[in-house]
Formats: C-alpha cells, sequence, structure tokens
C-alpha cells in the first residue's frame, strides 16, 4: 500500500518538474500561438454526443460531459472567422 503510494507521489512530483520546465521554456521564448477554434467545435461536437450517451445509458452523473461539449462548441463557433 505504502510502495503505491509513493509511486503515485512520484510521478505526481515528475509529472510537475516537467511542466514547470515546459512552461519556463515556453515563457522564454515568448511564442504565442493561437489556438485552433475549429478543433474546440468538433471536440464539442464529440463531447455533446458521448455525455447524451452516457446519461440515456447509465445515470446523470455524465451530465458533465454534455455541458463541457456545449461550451466547447459555443466556443468554437463564436470564433468562427479564426478558422
Amino acid at each position: 500500500m505504502i510502495t503505491a503510494v509513493l509511486l503515485v507521489f512520484g510521478l505526481i512530483v515528475v509529472l510537475g518538474v516537467l511542466v514547470t520546465i515546459y512552461l519556463t521554456k515556453r515563457k522564454n521564448n515568448e511564442i504565442k500561438r493561437e489556438p485552433d477554434y475549429r478543433v474546440f467545435y468538433f471536440m464539442g461536437i464529440a463531447f455533446t454526443g458521448l455525455g447524451a450517451a452516457l446519461m440515456a445509458s447509465t445515470n446523470m452523473g455524465f451530465s458533465g460531459l454534455l455541458a463541457l461539449g456545449i461550451v466547447y462548441m459555443v466556443i468554437g463557433l463564436k470564433n468562427k472567422d479564426k478558422w
């Protein structure tokens, strides 16, 4: 049991170090990229369908996926001119 806890803690620490290194390199290079809003729209379609299907088949606990899908679709459609 303690070994599993130490393994998870070690993975979290390593992941945190890697994210910190990535963010500092990205900040130093000052790379500013515009997000691909078309991908937000497609992810919204996928999450909406998945959330609706899981809600219908199991329980209402998957309503978060449905809401996330709707939010992603709205973000994608609002920025449709940047596709």
